[in-house]
């Protein structure tokens, strides 16, 4: 597989305003999300556009905020396999909407397929995915240069989602659901409300008041210690950690501090402790 490594600003824009002309480009992205560092960001933006593929290195000084914008709105129709965590990072990150996503997994949703890509494409078209894919969820994208077979994996995404849709619309065709796929295919266009981190640990609708005001306190306190470090908030303290702190309701900052340092990391703790400190001045 051939592919153009993206990374000067003219080049960049060049082959975006050339996505005009065609009827469709395929489009996945590679994202760093809190598993090596704090926060969620875009590394990779994968496109074929039928012949070629790109793989625009989102972290090369030439692709910059004008780029990406282009990008987002240029108005070709852009098919995507779950769209759904794409589209929110880039509207948590950047405040934009991506135009024209033509996500073909409603498609396979509404023939009561609930799979992930690579069945899919095993199931369709005969496809299988080879190597290792748990190693490639692992990787860090934030790092360069990126092995070759990490590019190659990236674009594996892509390549073969022109057939797909035709595969998975004849489906549609045939079981008579075009107009539950159609539905499907508009709502998957819609950037989903964002949830608070703290709300999604845990079922908060089973906390009371109190255990609920104590994990967001504890989930702040936390995040802005990753955050300063520059590392995932799970480094800091961990999930089960976390929640049972606010379970077990501490009465005061000194009993809240007994019960988590001892499963701080010496690095964090001074700095863990006056943003509890200052966590429990917001609770009173």
């Amino acid at each position: 597989m051939e592919y153009e490594l993206v990374t000067e600003h003219d080049r960049a824009l060049d082959i975006i305003l050339s996505f005009e002309s065609k009827d469709a480009i395929a489009v996945d992205f590679e994202e760093e999300c809190n598993l090596h560092m704090y926060g969620e960001h875009l590394s990779l933006i994968q496109v074929f556009d039928g012949i070629c593929f790109y793989v625009f290195d989102v972290l090369a000084p030439g692709i910059d905020r004008k780029i990406l914008s282009a990008f987002f709105h240029t108005g070709v129709k852009k098919l995507w396999f779950d769209y759904g965590s794409d589209g929110a990072i880039v509207f948590k990150k950047y405040r934009e909407k991506i135009e024209n996503v033509h996500d073909i997994r409603s498609y396979a949703i509404a023939i009561g397929d609930m799979r992930g890509l690579d069945k899919i494409k095993e199931e369709y078209l005969g496809v299988r995915q080879e190597g290792s894919k748990k190693k490639f969820q692992q990787l860090n994208w934030m790092r360069r240069p990126l092995d070759e077979s990490a590019i190659r994996y990236a674009l594996s995404d892509v390549e073969y989602l022109f057939d797909l849709e035709k595969v998975l619309w004849a489906k549609v065709v045939d079981m008579n659901v075009e107009k539950d796929a159609t539905h499907r295919l508009l709502e998957a266009r819609k950037v989903k409300r964002s949830v608070p981190g703290w709300m999604k640990i845990i079922d908060t609708k089973k906390l009371s008041l109190e255990e609920r005001t104590y994990l967001r306190a504890f989930f702040n306190a936390r995040d802005i210690v990753a955050s300063r470090f520059n590392v995932p908030a799970s480094w800091v303290l961990g999930k089960k950690e976390l929640i049972a702190l606010s379970l077990a309701r501490p009465e005061g900052i000194d009993d809240a501090w007994k019960r988590v340092e001892k499963n701080v990391a010496p690095r964090f703790s001074a700095f863990f402790k006056s943003s509890l400190e200052k966590a429990y001045e917001k609770m009173k």
